[in-house]
């Protein structure tokens, strides 16, 4: 469905297909390596992503393949784009098991300065939101890469 749907809306609403970031918040966040890394197939549709609150490997979830070894094959599909990883309270847990992993993805981390699981932090004008923002700028700013 996933690949079906950005097709479509790149067709029928002019989407640049070589601009896609996939976003997620909590969950979502997961989803960006668990589904949106699930096959070299769906991998390919994105520029980068941005994950807010969680992230794929960092701890063991109730559903299949949501360990560190499956979450790392998903990572290897993400290549050399890049990833904002931000979450409210910090980053640590993901920066340590990016950086034990040693993928060659940029990733940028980013500590969202407010305490409550939510994603009201991007509609307000803070550092996080300021910084994600210069982060998709550069991003989009990139040559764009080969497929």
């Amino acid at each position: 469905y996933c690949k079906e749907a950005v097709r479509r809306v790149c067709e029928e609403w002019g989407g640049d297909p070589g601009a896609v970031i996939l976003c997620g918040f909590s969950r979502g966040a997961i989803a960006c390596s668990y589904i949106g890394l699930h096959d070299d197939e769906i991998a390919r549709l994105w520029r980068g992503m941005i994950a807010y609150s969680h992230f794929d490997g960092v701890r063991t979830w109730p559903y299949p393949d949501s360990d560190r070894a499956s979450a790392l094959m998903r990572l290897q599909r993400l290549g050399t784009r890049p990833c904002f990883v931000c979450q409210e309270g910090g980053t640590a847990a993901t920066q340590s098991f990016l950086n034990d992993a040693r993928l060659q993805a940029r990733f940028t981390f980013c500590t969202v300065p407010f305490r409550n699981h939510n994603d009201g932090w991007a509609l307000r004008d803070c550092s996080a939101r300021r910084e994600v923002r210069r982060w998709l700028e550069g991003v989009l700013a990139e040559a764009t890469p080969a497929p």
